[in-house]
């Protein structure tokens, strides 16, 4: 069967070979092999892929070629022979590219370097496979292109540079009041809450929150939460690197689907029993956080509670309410990526 992604050498291609030669283009595709029961190579691919939930639908194909190439290699072609490797779209119930509008330039790619690239794709498949296919290109690079820096660019760097100014300023005051100089200024709460704002990103304190300990009785009844976390953690990273040692489904796709046959590969690499694991461990967190904060509050607790616990996760704020959790010895249990729990 034909490959699934084949692409030709990007910086070969980009490669500018001197100041009068026209610049290099090199177009992604999408590849859509024509139904033809004639032929027995595609039964054996309309079979091979029926079977979705364990293989890849062969009837896709990724293309990365470049126009340089193709030109060459269709130059000598009659225009009869152009003619028969150009195939009309026909009518394709997978998806196979992306929504139009969202790669830029998609469009105008299309009305230049169509024709070039379908015949040299099918040029190729029928050759090879005696195969034609409808081929839309998806995107193309050139060496001419620069890089322009849009507004989505600037707002990253805007964001990006305020909170490194943050995490500067916030550090420099908080080892600017540390007048006796010793670690312990950073392990406890300051004396007022304007202080405990400014050095909200301090990078000694939040180090110290990070790595603290708590003896508070409910964190220490949770301790056995840190064993499941480990296993569960432990057969990601297991499972990812198994992966990539094994296969890599650009250039091996056969060796990924027949580990799919194999029950031990395939609940090792489908993530979803594994990550289960992390949302019932956040359900459990959250819950008890729920019913100690219905405890403290007598049952009233309000709908508010929602934005600032997802406040509390993201931004990690000190909450300060009589004594602060930094001086209680109370710090984050975190179950999982999606939750965090204050005490």
């Amino acid at each position: 069967m034909p490959k699934l992604w084949q692409m030709d050498d990007y910086d070969e291609c980009l490669q500018s070979s001197g100041p009068n030669e026209p610049a290099g283009v090199y177009c992604t595709s999408a590849v859509v092999v024509k139904p033809d029961n004639r032929s027995e190579l595609w039964r054996l691919i309309e079979e091979f892929s029926s079977d979705y939930k364990r293989h890849y639908n062969h009837q896709v194909l990724k293309w990365g070629v470049c126009i340089k190439k193709c030109q060459k290699a269709i130059e000598n072609l009659s225009p009869q022979a152009r003619k028969g490797l150009t195939v009309e779209k026909f009518p394709i119930d997978v998806r196979y590219k992306f929504e139009d509008g969202i790669l830029e330039n998609a469009a105008t790619d299309r009305e230049v370097y169509a024709d070039v690239v379908e015949i040299c794709i099918n040029k190729e498949l029928n050759a090879t496979y005696g195969l034609l296919a409808y081929t839309e290109i998806l995107t193309c690079d050139k060496s001419s292109d620069e890089t322009v820096i849009d507004a989505l660019d600037i707002s990253f760097l805007i964001i990006l540079c305020l909170l490194v100014s943050c995490v500067i300023l916030s550090s420099w005051y908080d080892s600017s009041i540390n007048y006796k100089l010793n670690s312990e200024h950073y392990k406890q709460a300051l004396d007022s809450k304007r202080k405990m704002v400014w050095v909200s990103f301090s990078i000694q304190r939040n180090w110290y929150r990070l790595t603290s300990r708590t003896r508070d009785e409910t964190h220490q009844k949770l301790r056995f939460f840190q064993a499941f976390r480990f296993i569960t953690m432990s057969f990601v990273i297991f499972g990812h690197a198994a992966l990539l040692l094994a296969v890599t489904p650009t250039t091996h796709s056969e060796k990924l689907e027949k580990m799919m046959h194999n029950i031990f590969s395939m609940i090792l690499t489908n993530g979803v029993q594994i990550t289960q694991t992390f949302l019932a461990m956040s359900g459990t967190l959250l819950a008890i956080q729920v019913m100690s904060l219905a405890e403290r509050r007598k049952g009233r607790v309000s709908f508010f509670y929602v934005p600032v616990a997802i406040l509390y996760r993201y931004i990690r704020w000190v909450r300060i309410k009589g004594k602060s959790l930094l001086e209680e010895g109370k710090p984050c249990i975190s179950g999982c990526n999606f939750s965090c729990v204050f005490y």
